[in-house]
């Protein structure tokens, strides 16, 4: 019994030895990706629908609102008034006051050329007495030639040649160029005055900065309104683009501007729509850890059952 036990270890030991030894089976080959099936698969990223353009709109100044000319959803052209407000007695009569400066500086102008000529003809008239007492002057010192006389001829020569240069100063101007600076330095502040008047007491209406729909209107009559407060969004939804923001660094590589795009909507699956892309934000954000960049497309087609935030899969073609 233990011989044969002995010859049961000795088979097994020795086919241990040879299954160590015998060559090994050549493994099985490792699936590898298919590189170019992935190179072809478009890359699909979620975004929002909005309008072409939208703009808060607010007033520049405070006051009370006296009229709202507009609604909800009503369509508006670029410039046109949209509300009021009630026009406080300072700004009408600061407006005229500045109106008065400006007519009053404006005439002191025009006045400069009423007064050459009358100035002109009295400088005219002036240099010709000046010359004759000068020529007496001359005669009463060749006469009697004394200190005084010399005195008398240098005071007469010297207020001839002054009014010989005022003379020529007025008929190649026509008036006192100091004169001038000073009445054109008035005009223009009164203008500039006038500006500012004129710019407060148009704050008083607010105007529609583009074409575009009344959307998140937020205003009432007798509403305090200040600058800094929203009375409502205007949008043109002549046009819509979609903006996705969740392209990471690895992803906007594979973007560029003017690059193809087709979007489906969720809520309109049965619809798909083309696009370029317009811009491919150049300040990245953080997101869910991930560094991110915001890309907006141009949509080629519009709908009337698209909506203002509605979400679609944004598909960029590699």
């Amino acid at each position: 019994m233990k011989k044969s036990y002995q010859f049961l270890l000795v088979i097994l030991v020795f086919a241990l030895i040879l299954a160590a030894c015998s060559p090994a089976s050549p493994s099985s080959p490792q699936p590898t990706a298919d590189l170019s099936v992935a190179e072809n698969n478009p890359l699909v990223f979620e975004g929002n629908l909005m309008p072409i353009n939208t703009m808060v709109v607010n007033f520049f100044t405070s006051g009370v609102v006296a009229e709202v000319l507009v609604k909800e959803g009503q369509a508006v052209s670029r410039n046109q008034v949209l509300a009021r407000l009630v026009i406080a007695p300072e700004l009408e009569t600061n407006l005229r006051r500045a109106q008065q400066e400006l007519l009053l500086a404006q005439q002191a102008v025009d006045k400069l050329d009423d007064n050459a000529a009358v100035e002109l003809a009295q400088t005219q008239l002036s240099v010709i007495q000046l010359s004759d007492a000068l020529n007496t002057a001359q005669e009463n010192y060749k006469n009697d030639s004394t200190s005084e006389n010399e005195a008398i001829q240098a005071l007469a020569q010297a207020k001839l040649e002054q009014a010989e240069e005022r003379l020529l100063l007025l008929s190649s101007k026509g008036f006192d160029p100091a004169l001038e600076a000073a009445a054109q330095a008035s005009v223009t502040s009164a203008q500039a005055t006038l500006a500012s008047a004129e710019a407060a007491f148009k704050a008083t209406d607010l105007h529609a900065p583009f074409d575009g729909t009344i959307t998140n209107l937020n205003l009432q009559i007798g509403q305090q309104i200040t600058p800094a407060f929203p009375v409502l969004i205007l949008a043109d939804f002549s046009n819509w683009v979609i903006k996705t923001d969740n392209l990471t660094e690895v992803n906007v590589v594979n973007i560029n501007v003017d690059q193809a795009v087709k979007v489906v909507l969720d809520a309109l699956p049965d619809l798909t729509l083309t696009g370029t892309v317009t811009q491919i934000n150049l300040q990245s954000e953080e997101k869910r850890g991930d560094v991110t960049y915001t890309v907006t497309i141009s949509i080629n087609e519009n709908d009337p059952r698209m909506r203002w935030g509605m979400t679609g899969a944004v598909q960029f073609a590699r």
